[in-house]
């Protein structure tokens, strides 16, 4: 799993998104990674209430904390009562983040328990117990090492394998709105999203740049309300395109949830496969000058918040560019020759009618 992006449109809505490539070991890549849950009930989402998981690194540890999520979900939200409608999303996902805590713990232990016998707070007495006997943990080359596991800093014996650090993003709506917080394996906190996105994985650098250069063009006023449903989701495909153009282990396809409390509005929707699909080759036009922004806005916003089916948005993709020639190279991974004449969706019609 290589990069996951945050963004609230505004102060009761935003979204989470994931890419779907994998890879292990540099080697082997797969395009059918899921690092995107649901974390609450399903008796607690007919409150009102969502909360979603999404996270970078090793795929099965963030499983594994999904499934722990499960136990501290439970366990919180037995002390309410069940007033689902006045729960917090960051009383939610500090719930996650005791799940996260738990699995990188038992990680650690584990490894220190393979190598030398003891488990971290062993390490930390500077001391163990094995069959009835205690024993010192002394030994300057083993106290550097197990230091080093604990600390995230253990170093892999082949100098060409990246080791990715598990990161994730949660974003959830409740009675207080919409709110996304990032958790960092090095840390082990629960961090607020403090400028309206968070972007962690390989791609991060490149999405995050993207998601600043649109930010950065309005007033705090307008950063604060939030740039709104339309050009958040614009904002965000802009990203996850811009890091696969420049980063390795990203790309495949996407997860993009989308989540609102706002009255006459959906609760989650999901948008996935050829959905999300057609709208990043929509957005990859636009990029390329073949799409205007409105007919961009108007084809990714009719995907999403209309349910327009794929082959309808992509009909009207070759009817809406500029050039039908070029806008099929470029879904095809060609350059772009921008020295053709432009040929238009009208001008294929023209030339197939007068052919009849």
């Amino acid at each position: 799993m290589a990069i996951v992006s945050v963004m609230r449109f505004n102060q009761y809505s935003g979204c989470i998104c994931v890419d779907k490539e994998s890879w292990f070991l540099r080697n082997r890549k797969s395009f059918f990674s899921d690092n995107l849950y649901s974390c609450v009930p399903e008796e607690v989402r007919k409150s009102g209430v969502e909360l979603f998981l999404g996270g970078t690194g090793y795929p099965p540890f963030h499983y594994e904390v999904y499934l722990m999520c499960k136990n501290y979900m439970e366990q919180y939200l037995s002390s309410c009562n069940s007033n689902y409608g006045s729960l917090k999303v960051e009383d939610l996902a500090r719930a996650v983040l005791k799940a996260f805590q738990h699995v990188h713990t038992r990680r650690i232990n584990n490894r220190l328990n393979f190598f030398f016998g003891f488990n971290r707070d062993d390490f930390t007495a500077e001391s163990y117990r094995k069959n009835g006997s205690i024993y010192q943990i002394k030994q300057e080359k083993i106290k550097k090492r197990a230091e080093n596991i604990i600390d995230m800093k253990e170093k892999s014996q082949d100098t060409t394998l990246v080791i990715p650090s598990n990161e994730a993003c949660i974003a959830g709506i409740a009675s207080d709105g919409f709110h996304a917080y990032c958790i960092k394996e090095q840390d082990g906190v629960l961090s607020f999203y403090s400028c309206g996105f968070d972007c962690l994985g390989a791609g991060k650098y490149a999405g995050g740049s993207e998601f600043a250069h649109t930010i950065n063009k309005y007033n705090v006023e307008k950063r604060r309300k939030g740039l709104g449903k339309e050009e958040g989701v614009l904002t965000v495909f802009n990203a996850v395109i811009e890091s696969w153009e420049h980063y390795s282990q990203i790309g495949g396809n996407i997860r993009l949830v989308l989540l609102s409390s706002e009255e006459h509005g959906e609760q989650m929707k999901e948008i996935s496969d050829s959905s999300s699909y057609i709208c990043i080759e929509t957005v990859r036009a636009y990029r390329e000058d073949l799409l205007t922004r409105e007919d961009t806005l108007k084809i990714i916003t009719s995907v999403i918040f209309e349910h327009m089916p794929w082959q309808k948005a992509e009909e009207l993709m070759f009817e809406k560019t500029s050039d039908i020639s070029e806008l099929d190279k470029c879904l095809r991974n060609y350059k772009m020759d921008r020295e053709k004449i432009k040929i238009s969706y009208n001008d294929i019609l023209k030339k197939e009618n007068s052919a009849v």
